[in-house]
C-alpha cells in the first residue's frame, strides 16, 4: 500500500513548522487546551499525547509534594482535578487516557521516535573502562596531594570499607527507614519539587522518562539525620576550610544523590570552583570529564558581565552521549570511566564533568575547599566576569588579541595559574554591585577572618586570597590612614583583616573599632547609613538614655577619599548630614595646594567628644602597605570609629552559657530594647534640614524640635497627639505629624517591594509546608502599611494608629557581646534614677537581673556587656525588631521571649482603633483590629522578611510544620506578644 502523508492536512497551517517547534508550542499551552487540541486531528492526537509533553505540563505548574500516577498525563489530570482516577479518565477523556492507544496511519516523525527511543532504551552497552582515569587503593595523603589534588581525577577503590551505607543504602532498606521523609528532587522543568522516598521509589519503577526525576538533596542530613551516621568523610578529604563556618552561613556542600537509569547530571563545573568527591553505594555511573577551560562540545557558557554569574546550556547527559559523542574525534573525546559500587571518584577544582546513571543508583557527594584550591576559590568570588569566564571557558573567554596565550591563566598541563588570573579580576572597591552567588562578600570576609585567627600557619596564603578577592591590602591602607588621622594605634598583624559577617567593613584596632560603610548600591546610601548612626548617637547621648552604657562610644566620624590622581573635593553638602558638614567646614581650612599634590588617600575626619564635634581634618600620605593591589579608582567612603567592646559574640559562646545566663540575657535585652524604642524621635531626616546646619552649635535646633526625653509618658502623649490629628481634616495636620507619616512610608517602602513577589520568594526558599504557602496571599494585607493602622480615607487623609520608634534592625547573636560573669555586684533598682543621669552600670544591671528573675543559687558563666552595630538604624514598627531577636537570639525559646517581653514593658498595641470610612464599620473593625494585633504584625514581618525567617522558624520548631493554617502558626509562635500588649497584663503574665 502506498504511503500517504497525512501531516499537511491534519496540521493545517501548522504543517510548515518542524515537529520540534510544534512540541515547544504545545508546551506553552494549558493542560486543558492540549486536551482539546488532541481532538482536532489524528496527528495532533499524537503530538498531544506524548509523555515528555505531559511531564513538562505537570512539573511547570506543580506545587507541593508530588505523587506520580504511572503516567504524566494521568498525574496532571488528577492534580488539576480534571479526572478523579484512571478509570474516570477513560470515560471522560477517551482521547487523552493514559493507556489508550490506536494506530495512526500516514504520519511518522523522526524527532518523536528518537525521543521515544531515549525514554525506553537500556544502558548496558554504555559501560566503559579504558584506563584513562587511574584506579587506586591504599593511597596516602602525601601522594594524593602531589599527584592528584588540583591536577587530575582519580578513582579510589577502598575508601568506603567499613561504611554502614555499603550494605544499608539500597532502595528497599532506605524506603523502610525513611519512606515518609520528603526529599528535594531535581527536574528539568520549572522549580524544584519534593517527593516522599516511598513515592519516589514507586516512580523509579514505573517511569519511562528521557530525563527522569533525580533526588539531589543538600539538606538530607536535616531531613534524615541517620543517613549522616552511615558514612564518614575519607581521610584524603578531611581538610575542609569551609567547615569553620556556622551551618547557617555555609553554602550547600553535601548531597544525597539517588536516581534511576538515564538520570544524571549534564555538563557543568562545580560551584565556586570547589573540589568534590562522589561515593557510589549502589548501581553504576558513567563519567566523562574535561580539564579546566576546555568547554565540552555542544555546551554553551553564559557569563553575566554585570555580576559574573555563570550559566551553562547543553544537552542532557543521555542526549550528549547519543547525539554528540559518536561524532567526536578521538583527540576531542573526554576522559571517561565507569564507577562501580564502593568506589569514590575525586573531581578537582574547575573540571567539567557529566554523569549518567546506568542503573538505579545511590550515592553521596561533598564539595570542599582545602589549601590546594583556597586561593582559586577566593579568586572566583572576586568581582568581575572575565576571570570567571577564563576558569571555565579558557581562551574562549578572552577577547581576540587581548592577551598572549602564556598569560591566559591555565597552563599547558591544565592547571590554574592563580597569579595570571588575578589580572582579569576587578577591584572590590569599584564593584559594589557584585555579589557572588556561592558565598556573599560579607560571608567571605567573615570566613577569611575566622581562618586568619584559627589557622595562623596559613596566613600568607589567606592574605593573598583576601587581597585579590576583597582588596584587603587597599582596605588595610585605608584603615591605616584613618588611624593616622585620629592618632589611633596602627593595625598589628592579627588585625589585618576585617571582622564579622555584616554588610559593612569593620576592623578592630587595639581598643577601637573602625567601621567603613559599604552600601552595595550607591555611595549616597552609604553616606546616609553613616548619618543615621551618627544621629542616633546624638539622640542617645543628648537624652541621657541608660542605653548608652551598653553601646560602644563613638570617638570619630568622617569620610575618606581615595584617588590615584590626587585629592578631589567631594560635594559633601549634597551627600551628607551635619557630621560631614562639620568635617567639610574644617577641611576647607586645609592648605588645598598641598593636598592637590597628594597621590594617596585623604582623610576628612571629625573627632567625637562630649561637645558632639571637635572637628579637624588631616591629609595623610600613608606609605604603601604590602599586599595592596594598587587597583584603586576614586571612591568616597564614610566611616565611624568607636571604642571596641570587649568580650565574645553570643554566637560564639552559647555552648558554655547556663540557663541562668540566658534568662538574664533576655531580661537585659528587654531593658535595652525598651530604652532604644523609647528614645526621642528626630525632627526630620530631610536633607533640607541638614543643609541649614553649617556649624555644630546649630545642632541644638534639632533637639528643640524633638520630643522631649521625659520618659515613656512623653512618648505616650505624643502618640495620642498623633492619633487625634489622624482623625482631623488635612488642614489641621501639623508639620510634625506629616513627618511621622513620611517615616512610615519610608519604613514600608522596601516591605512593599517584598510583598509584591512574596509567594515566589517563599516558594524559592522551599522551606515552608505547601499547604501554608497556599495561604500566604490571603493572609497578608494588600498594603503592608495597614499593619500599623495607616490607611487611605475617602478624603485622602493618611492616618497612623501608632508612632514609629528607633529600630536596631539587626539584633542578631553576632551583634551581642558577653564577658565572663563577675560575682562582684551591687544591689540596684533599675527604676530609680542614677546619679548624674548616667544610667546603671553593668554590675547594677546584673544585680537587677537576679532580682527580676528571682534566681536562687544561680549558676552564672557569662554576662552581657554591649550591643553592637547600629549601622542599619532606622525608624519603624517596634515589632520588626522582635522578629530576628526571637528567631536568632532566643532560637524560638518561648520562655526566654516572655522574660524579654516582661522586661520590655512597653505597649505593643492599642485598645481602641478608629474604623476607616472606606469600609463598612464591621469589615473595617475586623480588618484594622487584626492588622494591629501584635502577633499578626510579627507573623507578617516574618513572611515579608528579606531572608528566610519562615525556614528558620520551622527549623527551630519542627512541630509547627503540622499546623493547619498561618493563623494557627501565628498564635503558637507569636502568641506571647498578645499577652504583653498591655503593661498591666505584662506585669502579671509570669
Amino acid at each position: 500500500m502506498e504511503f500517504q502523508d497525512r501531516r499537511r492536512d491534519a496540521l493545517g497551517n501548522f504543517h510548515i513548522l518542524s515537529d520540534e517547534i510544534i512540541c515547544r508550542i504545545l508546551g506553552m499551552l494549558e493542560p486543558r487546551a492540549v486536551g482539546f487540541l488532541a481532538c482536532a486531528s489524528s496527528v495532533f492526537y499524537v503530538f498531544c499525547n506524548e509523555e515528555p509533553l505531559w511531564m513538562q505540563l505537570c512539573l511547570e505548574a506543580h506545587e507541593g509534594p508530588l505523587l506520580y500516577k504511572e503516567f504524566w498525563k494521568q498525574t496532571t489530570l488528577e492534580k488539576l482535578h480534571l479526572v478523579e482516577s484512571a478509570a474516570a479518565s477513560c470515560k471522560s477523556f477517551p482521547c487523552c487516557a493514559g493507556r489508550l492507544f490506536f494506530q495512526v496511519n500516514g504520519f511518522n516523525s523522526l524527532f518523536l521516535y528518537r525521543r521515544w527511543y531515549r525514554c525506553h532504551m537500556h544502558l548496558e552497552s554504555f559501560i566503559l573502562d579504558n584506563g584513562q582515569i587511574d584506579r587506586r587503593e591504599g593511597m596516602m595523603t602525601e601522594e594524593f596531594k602531589a599527584t592528584y589534588d588540583g591536577r587530575k581525577p582519580v578513582l579510589l577503590t577502598d575508601q568506603t570499607e567499613g561504611w554502614l551505607s555499603r550494605h544499608s543504602w539500597n532502595l528497599e532498606e532506605l524506603v523502610e527507614k525513611y519512606g515518609d521523609v520528603l526529599f528535594k528532587v531535581s527536574q528539568p522543568h520549572g522549580k524544584g519539587i519534593s517527593m516522599s522516598l516511598k513515592n519516589y521509589a514507586a516512580y523509579m519503577i514505573m517511569q519511562h522518562d528521557e530525563e527522569p526525576l533525580y533526588i539531589f538533596d543538600s539538606k538530607f542530613g536535616e531531613a534524615a539525620p541517620g543517613l549522616l551516621q552511615d558514612y564518614i568523610v575519607p581521610s584524603l578529604f578531611n581538610e575542609d576550610l569551609l567547615a569553620v563556618l556556622d551551618k547557617s552561613k555555609r553554602p550547600p556542600y553535601r548531597w544525597l544523590v539517588l536516581g534511576p537509569p538515564r538520570s544524571g547530571a549534564s555538563w557543568h563545573v562545580d560551584p565556586g570552583l570547589t573540589s568534590a568527591w562522589n561515593a557510589l553505594l549502589t548501581g553504576r555511573k558513567r563519567w566523562a570529564l574535561y580539564p579546566p577551560g576546555r568547554v565540552p562540545p555542544a555546551v554553551v557558557v553564559h557569563i553575566d558581565e554585570e555580576d559574573g554569574d555563570v550559566h551553562f546550556e547543553g544537552p542532557t547527559s543521555l542526549q550528549w552521549w547519543m547525539d554528540v559523542y559518536p561524532f567526536l574525534k578521538d583527540e576531542d573525546k573526554p576522559l571517561e570511566c565507569t564507577q562501580f559500587p564502593g568506589e569514590i571518584i575525586f573531581v578537582p577544582s574547575g573540571w567539567w564533568h557529566c554523569v549518567l546513571n546506568l542503573d538505579n543508583s545511590i550515592a553521596v557527594t561533598q564539595n570542599f575547599v582545602n589549601t590546594t584550591n583556597l586561593e582559586l576559590v577566593c579568586l572566583d568570588m572576586a568581582p568581575g566576569y572575565r576571570h570567571r569566564g577564563i576558569t571555565r571557558a579558557g581562551p574562549l573567554a578572552l577577547q581576540k588579541g587581548y592577551m598572549s596565550t602564556e598569560y591566559q591563566g591555565i597552563t599547558q598541563d591544565w592547571i590554574y595559574d592563580v597569579k595570571a588570573l588575578t589580572m582579569h579580576a576587578k577591584s572590590y572597591l569599584t564593584s559594589q554591585m557584585h555579589e557572588n552567588k556561592y558565598l556573599g562578600q560579607a560571608e567571605l570576609r567573615g570566613w577569611l577572618r575566622i581562618l586568619w585567627t584559627s589557622r595562623p600557619d596559613l596566613r600568607q596564603q589567606i592574605w593573598r586570597s583576601a587581597c585579590f578577592s576583597l582588596d584587603a591590602g587597599t582596605w588595610l591602607e585605608t584603615v591605616t590612614s584613618i588611624c593616622h588621622a585620629h592618632g589611633l594605634p596602627l593595625p598589628v598583624n592579627e588585625e589585618k583583616l576585617p571582622v564579622g559577617h555584616g554588610s559593612n567593613m569593620i576592623y578592630i584596632v587595639g581598643d577601637y573599632a573602625i567601621k567603613i560603610y559599604l552600601n552595595k548600591y550607591t555611595e549616597d546610601e552609604a553616606l546616609k547609613e553613616m548619618s543615621s548612626e551618627v544621629l542616633f548617637q546624638i539622640q542617645m547621648n543628648q537624652s541621657g538614655s541608660p542605653l548608652r552604657n551598653f553601646v560602644p562610644t563613638m570617638v570619630a566620624a568622617g569620610v575618606i577619599c581615595h584617588s590615584t590622581e590626587g585629592y578631589k573635593d567631594v560635594p559633601l553638602y549634597s551627600h551628607m548630614t551635619y557630621a560631614a558638614l562639620s568635617v567639610k567646614k574644617q577641611v576647607d581650612k586645609l592648605n588645598m595646594e598641598e593636598s592637590q599634590h597628594m597621590a594617596g588617600p585623604l582623610i576628612l575626619g571629625a573627632d567625637w567628644s562630649q561637645d558632639i564635634f571637635s572637628a579637624k581634618g588631616r591629609a595623610q600620605n600613608v606609605p604603601h602597605v604590602e599586599g595592596c593591589t594598587g587597583r584603586m579608582d576614586e571612591q568616597v567612603w564614610p566611616y565611624i570609629v568607636t571604642k571596641n567592646c570587649k568580650g565574645e559574640d553570643l554566637a560564639d559562646c552559647r555552648s558554655k552559657m547556663t540557663k541562668d545566663d540566658f534568662c538574664n540575657l533576655a531580661t537585659f535585652l528587654g531593658r535595652q530594647v525598651r530604652y532604644l524604642h523609647s528614645l526621642p524621635l528626630p525632627f526630620s531626616f530631610e536633607s533640607s534640614v541638614y543643609e541649614r546646619i553649617a556649624d555644630s552649635n546649630l545642632l541644638a535646633e534639632i533637639f528643640r524640635n524633638t520630643i522631649k526625653p521625659e520618659g515613656r509618658q512623653a512618648q505616650i502623649e505624643s502618640q495620642r497627639f498623633c492619633e487625634s490629628n489622624g482623625k482631623c481634616h488635612p488642614k489641621d495636620y501639623t508639620d510634625w505629624a506629616s513627618k511621622v507619616s513620611t517615616v512610615w512610608d519610608n519604613f514600608f517602602a522596601p516591605i512593599r517591594k517584598l510583598r509584591r513577589d512574596v509567594k515566589d520568594r517563599v516558594n524559592a526558599w522551599d522551606s515552608m509546608p505547601h499547604h501554608l504557602l497556599d495561604q500566604v496571599e490571603a493572609y497578608l494585607p494588600l498594603d503592608p502599611i495597614g499593619l500599623i493602622g495607616k490607611e487611605e480615607l475617602l478624603e485622602g487623609v493618611p492616618k497612623a494608629n501608632c508612632l514609629p520608634v528607633w529600630l536596631h534592625m539587626d539584633l542578631m547573636d553576632d551583634n551581642i557581646k558577653l564577658e565572663p560573669y563577675s560575682c562582684q555586684i551591687a544591689s540596684f533598682d533599675l527604676d530609680e534614677p542614677t546619679k548624674g543621669n548616667e544610667g546603671p552600670t553593668l554590675s547594677q544591671f546584673t544585680s537587677c537581673f537576679e532580682n527580676a528573675t528571682k534566681v536562687t543559687n544561680c549558676q552564672r558563666v557569662m554576662q552581657p556587656s554591649c550591643i553592637l552595630d547600629f549601622g542599619d538604624i532606622s525608624l519603624g514598627d517596634a515589632i520588626y525588631d522582635f522578629v530576628i531577636l526571637y528567631i536568632d537570639v532566643f532560637k524560638g525559646d518561648e520562655e526566654l521571649f516572655k522574660l524579654f517581653l516582661k522586661s520590655y514593658e512597653l505597649t505593643l498595641s492599642k485598645d481602641e482603633i478608629e474604623p476607616t470610612k472606606s469600609l463598612s464599620n464591621e469589615a473595617s473593625d475586623k480588618a484594622v483590629t487584626n492588622c494591629m494585633c501584635p502577633s499578626y504584625r510579627a507573623m507578617c514581618y516574618c513572611l515579608l522578611y528579606k531572608y528566610d525567617a519562615m525556614g528558620a522558624i520551622f527549623e527551630l520548631r519542627p512541630e509547627l510544620k503540622t499546623v493547619s493554617s498561618l493563623k494557627e502558626l501565628e498564635e503558637k509562635f507569636w502568641g506571647p506578644l498578645n499577652q504583653f500588649s498591655d503593661p498591666a497584663v505584662s506585669q502579671s503574665s509570669l
